[in-house]
């Protein structure tokens, strides 16, 4: 999956095919087609490395004592250093074959049930947290020197502090 990302990287989700794999990995083509029989198979695996991070954030339980738990494990999945952030080309490759985002939808509504228990207020600042680490993640894939370190450290802290309210 490494060289089939580094591919994707130069040459975008069209450039991705056996012989580019093969070209990257430095493994036979027989030795590629063993693990992926097609593109699509490709394309899964693709998808699956990239909700894998986000599996851990739905086995976190909700611990009352700690509220934020869930909502710092959900930041640390997206800005994590093998996800900072999904490259373009992991987009692109979801986006050519929709049906591979369905983990990721259905993912975040998982998610929303976990948290249907907080009271309305509550819930709904979770949701605005988890939305504006979205719209971060976004900011630093569109132009990721738009803020100076300090200042992602600033919202950083904002969105997810180390200590959230009682």
């Amino acid at each position: 999956m490494d060289a089939t990302e580094r591919v994707m990287t130069r040459k975008g989700p069209a450039g991705v095919t056996f012989g580019s794999i093969v070209e990257e990995s430095g493994l036979s083509k027989s030795g590629v087609i063993h693990h992926f029989r097609s593109k699509r198979q490709i394309l899964e695996a693709l998808a699956a490395r990239t909700m894998s991070g986000f599996a851990n954030v739905l086995r976190i339980g909700g611990n009352p004592s700690d509220r934020g738990a869930r909502t710092r494990a959900y930041a640390e999945c997206l800005f994590a250093p093998e996800a900072a952030p999904w490259p373009m080309h992991r987009i692109a490759a979801l986006l050519n074959a929709p049906d591979l985002l369905d983990p990721m939808i259905e993912g975040h509504r998982a998610l929303d049930q976990l948290e249907q228990h907080l009271d309305h207020e509550d819930h709904v600042q979770v949701m605005l947290t988890r939305m504006a680490l979205d719209g971060l993640w976004w900011s630093d894939l569109i132009d990721p020197e738009r803020l100076s370190a300090r200042e992602r450290g600033r919202v950083m802290r904002l969105l997810v502090p180390d200590d959230p309210p009682p």
